[in-house]
């Protein structure tokens, strides 16, 4: 890339970042929240920053979460609903710029261009505004596919279209628990310091150098200290290795490092938290497979189509008849056309790996009763591996054929 490129790339990610911060919550609302009233009555008892690293946060629940506390010490234990919601907007903008600096590094991991604008997309879903960069995404490739009279393109975006509406256009809504929702930056703050980790670890991966490894090991303890979430870090980083697995350096190093970091905060945090669950941790688990339900639709969000096909017939095959139950099918054919037309194309293992990183990052959290600040990190990976997948579904049609013609033998007659 040259250094013009990545001056651009650089601005449009700070320019996402700010427009964030323009769209912060400023409504009263935000400080009446009884976790929110409960974390700044803690922070008003206990002023003092440092002592939050050697005991429980401020709600008392048994969570071990120094760092993110420190966000609310920052903002003052009587600070007014402009403050707190102007440090919600800027943790989200902090995350969008680490997406940005993930994605610098994760484009030559990858090989893949388009993975530079997955901040636009991850901006998109942080304000709620997923459809509309799906519809202006979505015309300007059909129409570019009919302009270059590129027809097995256009075939290859027609087919992905359902796919990326349910990906990009019905994505989950992430503004009110990332903006609106005072407790919600926990995990804005984990993110902060888990895309950093994520940079470092990719940077020595390419380059070699301790240093970024060092990075990397910094990062998630301060990720580790902010949201529980983190501990996935190391799933996550080795599930993306695995989409270019290199032989060097030797993945041991950077294995072990990461491992290290997270067994050394779990070897604070039992010395910090009581190991007993509080009430509130078991108020928040499910029970039976709801979690396993939960990975499945955050797995393939088209998917979720063939659940609502199967409960129309269940109800009556009068539902045969019924506008919504094509459309539900076509959606839900989508991926599974895409699996069939990608299947050999050579980065169909690194779509399968990035998609699997996204879930990895969620799977613990699924688990517990929903909440959409759970799929902030993971939906800033999907970013990424969307952009992935809108490449290569461009990129595959360009490289489809018409079959050539049959030859006619000279001299033989072609009728039996």
């Amino acid at each position: 890339m040259s250094r013009r490129a990545l001056w651009i790339w650089l601005a449009i990610y700070f320019a996402c970042a700010c427009f964030v911060v323009a769209h912060r919550s400023a409504h009263g609302g935000l400080l009446t929240d009884s976790d929110t009233v409960g974390i700044f009555k803690g922070i008003r008892e206990n002023p003092h920053p440092w002592s939050w690293f050697v005991r429980d946060w401020p709600l008392g629940n048994h969570f071990y979460r120094p760092v993110s506390t420190l966000t609310f010490v920052v903002d003052g234990a009587n600070a007014s609903a402009a403050r707190v919601g102007l440090t919600n907007a800027v943790l989200a903008a902090l995350s969008v710029l680490g997406l940005g600096g993930l994605t610098l590094a994760l484009r030559r991991w990858l090989n893949l261009d388009w993975v530079l604008a997955a901040p636009i997309v991850f901006t998109a879903w942080c304000l709620d505004q997923g459809f509309p960069v799906f519809v202006a995404a979505s015309v300007a490739a059909v129409g570019l596919a009919l302009w270059q009279r590129r027809w097995f393109t256009l075939g290859m975006v027609l087919a992905a279209v359902p796919t990326f509406y349910m990906e990009v256009g019905e994505a989950i809504k992430l503004y009110y628990r990332m903006l609106a929702w005072v407790p919600g930056r926990t995990a804005s703050t984990m993110t902060v310091f888990v895309l950093p980790a994520m940079f470092g670890a990719v940077l020595y991966w390419r380059r070699g150098h301790w240093g970024w490894l060092a990075l990397s090991g910094v990062c998630t303890w301060l990720a580790l200290a902010s949201y529980e979430q983190a501990v996935m870090v190391l799933p996550v980083m080795f599930t993306i290795w695995l989409a270019r697995r290199e032989s060097k350096p030797k993945p041991w190093a950077w294995i072990l490092v990461l491992g290290a970091v997270t067994v050394a905060y779990f070897l604070i945090r039992m010395q910090v938290v009581s190991l007993s669950p509080s009430g509130y941790q078991r108020q928040q688990w499910r029970t039976g497979g709801g979690g396993f339900l939960e990975i499945y639709h955050f797995a393939v969000p088209a998917f979720a189509a063939i659940t609502y096909v199967w409960a129309l017939i269940s109800t009556s095959l009068f539902a045969l008849l019924l506008p919504d139950f094509y459309i539900s099918l076509v959606v839900a054919a989508s991926p599974i056309a895409l699996v069939c037309l990608l299947w050999r194309n050579p980065n169909a293992r690194t779509l399968v790996w990035m998609f699997v990183a996204g879930i990895v990052a969620y799977a613990p959290m699924a688990f517990f009763h929903y909440f959409e600040h759970y799929f902030f990190w993971p939906m800033a990976i999907r970013a990424v591996t969307i952009c992935a997948l809108a490449q290569v579904v461009w990129e595959h049609g360009h490289q489809l054929r018409p079959l050539p013609a049959r030859p006619e033998r000279g001299g033989e007659s072609l009728v039996l």
